[in-house]
């Protein structure tokens, strides 16, 4: 009995674990609207909990998630320059949070995306290149992509695309690649 403990033990011990944090990414940004349109929505790629995370562009700007407990499916939509109740419910696997900005933390000349546990860097997306504030170790650096006017970056097939606006909802499937080297507009 005792060598059995010993080896389910064992096996326990060298199971890989996922990273801090995992499970949660950045899925959709839209910043070519009003200030007011603007968002970010996170995905959950399994069960995770949203609690000592944040969203920050490195400009003075953190937004404190509200410590979720999220199932594999659920949104959590960020609009940073609402003015409005947050709707915690996840029962509808959409949590619709809102940063009472007078205006958007998204520039739409082009900016970094961070969702962060505490200090750790959960996820990052770059969009037409950036505003300065650097890439993180070990992600690629690139200028990242551009959404075409009226249109939002999605994650969908692992790769950014442009496509019309979803918020809270699946990715559109019908979206177009644009390629992250594209002229800026």
């Amino acid at each position: 009995m005792r060598l059995y403990f010993v080896a389910v033990m064992t096996a326990l011990l060298l199971l890989p674990r996922a990273a801090s944090g995992s499970g949660l990414r950045i899925n959709e940004v839209h910043y070519r609207g009003l200030p007011s349109e603007d968002f970010v929505e996170l995905y959950a790629e399994e069960p995770v909990s949203a609690e000592g995370m944040s969203l920050s562009t490195q400009d003075n700007d953190n937004y404190f998630l509200p410590p979720l407990q999220l199932k594999k499916g659920d949104i959590v939509l960020y609009y940073p320059a609402r003015t409005a109740e947050d709707d915690l419910d996840l029962e509808d696997g959409l949590a619709v949070l809102h940063g009472g900005r007078k205006n958007s933390i998204l520039a739409e000349a082009g900016d970094e995306i961070y969702l962060l546990r505490g200090e750790d860097l959960v996820d990052f997306m770059r969009y037409k290149g950036g505003n300065g504030d650097g890439v993180p170790e070990d992600w690629e650096d690139n200028p990242g992509h551009s959404a075409l006017p009226e249109q939002s970056l999605q994650f969908v097939d692992e790769e950014w695309k442009s496509a019309s606006p979803t918020p809270g909802e699946t990715n559109d499937q019908t979206t177009s690649h644009i390629s992250q080297y594209e002229l800026y507009r």
